[in-house]
């Protein structure tokens, strides 16, 4: 078991620095897997896959970010907020998962009009995406991270188009995922370059 999976602590601390871009491809990786798996009525396994790749994202963390960081480059401060990061993921994977039970129970029960499921989805997604956009721009504030605010912005934007257009909600969560995940991997290869593996006598001891 590594040091982030022993140490609440140094965990917070490590998983608040957020420019390697591990935490977007984690939520773009989960937001794509719940889209796709909508297709097949399994939505609910987005909530498994949260359990079961977050001991996953510590060890990358620890193996990628934590060799390459200077202590001066971490923040206490923001450290300790990640407790209420934590909290508003929660409540949005809460959130997500009511409104896939909604989306299932509505279309398997045929005694409903079609406005009338219609009108219940998109009400129902709306108070989803509006917690969504609340919590990149919350994650984007508090880590003074702009790229959240572009996640917000094209959340925004693709939930219009699925009520305008009548895109299926499956392909705009694939898509704000894809795209957090992409953005993540782009940031991950910056960091790997700007920041190289620092010499053992460089590093913070924990």
């Amino acid at each position: 078991m590594g040091k982030l999976q022993q140490d609440e602590r140094l965990r917070r601390l490590y998983m608040s620095y957020i420019n390697d871009g591990i935490l977007d491809l984690f939520v773009g990786f989960i937001a794509l897997l719940a889209g796709l798996m909508f297709f097949s009525d399994m939505f609910w396994m987005a909530g498994v896959y949260v359990a079961i790749f977050l001991p996953i994202v510590w060890s990358v963390k620890e193996k990628v970010t934590m060799p390459r960081l200077r202590r001066e480059e971490l923040d206490p401060a923001a450290a300790r907020r990640s407790s209420t990061i934590l909290a508003v993921f929660l409540v949005g994977l809460l959130l997500f998962a009511m409104l896939g039970v909604l989306y299932f129970l509505l279309f398997q029960n045929p005694d409903l009009a079609s406005e009338t499921k219609r009108l219940l989805l998109f009400g129902a997604a709306g108070l989803v995406a509006a917690a969504v956009l609340g919590g990149f721009l919350f994650v984007g504030t508090v880590y003074h991270a702009p790229r959240w605010y572009a996640y917000a912005a094209v959340a925004a934007l693709f939930s219009a188009l699925a009520w305008w257009q009548q895109i299926g909600l499956p392909w705009v969560i694939v898509t704000i995922g894809a795209v957090m995940a992409l953005t993540g991997a782009v940031y991950l290869v910056r960091f790997t370059r700007s920041h190289p593996v620092l010499p053992e006598s460089e590093r913070p001891a924990w």
